[in-house]
């Protein structure tokens, strides 16, 4: 198969660089909300909505998924600087779209600590990489943050999530917030919508997003192969 090489891109501004990429432009499955394979967007209902966005990684070789991605973040109200924090996303995804080999050798050398990407602070940008014992649905935790995004990224094995609206969720009164941390708990709505990462699959999640990962999926194993970008607003 010939390849072509692309050194880069820009839309709206941003600059997005890129991998090598086949001359056949991929096929996407039909998808109105995105255009682009594999692509999901959080869903509305009346005046409640989530803002998450669900992908593959080889949608990162794609130029329409970086177009509908930036569409996105123009909707979300808690994102202010938003120029400034699509560069910071981009980064956070390049990270994600390393070769194996790579990633494998640094989850090697910084093990659960923050790993710091490259041409960024620490306190604005960084990864970590986890292997997380997954929970039954009933003992879901469901979680949103203030100050970051998160870049959810499965590696190996399946995962699921619980996703609701922050408006549709209370404060949670069985778990308590870890304090100094950008954590908040809540209790899920009962029309919460279970999303499925399989190998390769990431998702995007905004505060208005609240989110319960490490969750067993049917067929699925015990644990799952994982990294979570922190991405400052």
């Amino acid at each position: 198969m010939q390849v072509k090489s692309i050194s880069g891109m820009n839309i709206g501004g941003v600059n997005f660089g890129m991998k090598n990429m086949t001359s056949t432009p991929i096929a996407p499955r039909v998808n109105m909300s995105s255009g682009c394979d594999s692509v999901s967007f959080g869903n509305s209902e009346n005046s409640q909505r989530t803002y998450y966005i669900k992908g593959n990684i080889r949608d990162l070789d794609d130029r329409r998924f970086y177009s509908n991605l930036l569409k996105q973040i123009d909707e979300i109200p808690s994102i202010k600087n938003k120029t400034e924090f699509k560069r910071r996303l981009v980064a956070g995804l390049n990270f994600v779209r390393q070769d194996n080999s790579v990633l494998d050798s640094l989850a090697q050398k910084y093990g659960t600590d923050k790993v710091p990407i490259k041409g960024y602070d620490i306190k604005i940008l960084y990864a970590m990489f986890q292997k997380p014992a997954l929970l039954a649905l009933e003992n879901a935790a469901p979680e949103a943050h203030e100050e970051y995004v998160d870049i959810q990224f499965v590696r190996r094995g399946r995962e699921g999530y619980l996703v609701a609206p922050l408006d549709q969720c209370s404060r949670s009164i069985k778990l308590s917030d870890k304090e100094k941390t950008d954590l908040k708990f809540y209790d899920a709505p009962d029309k919460s919508e279970l999303l499925i990462g399989e190998p390769g699959d990431f998702f995007i999640f905004f505060p208005e997003d609240v989110h319960a990962p490490k969750l067993q999926v049917p067929d699925g194993s015990d644990t799952v192969d994982k990294i979570v970008v922190k991405v400052k607003i």
